[in-house]
């Protein structure tokens, strides 16, 4: 945005940048897939419930 970068420099810049959003993303799913969420069942007990499934809408 200041101006210091010509256009080749400011597309690879850009191109890192939306590699860099890309790996992270990936990364992300990868956690949120080992992530798991404990929830107590209605007798006391603790159930494992896999991360996601917890979100969804229950109407």
């Amino acid at each position: 945005e200041g101006g210091n970068l010509t256009l080749e420099e400011s597309l690879s810049t850009f191109e890192k940048a939306v590699n860099l959003v890309n790996y992270c993303r990936r990364l992300l799913i990868d956690v949120e897939k080992r992530i798991s969420v404990l929830t107590a069942k209605e007798d006391g007990q603790l159930m494992e419930i896999p991360w996601g499934e917890g979100q969804k809408n229950e109407d």
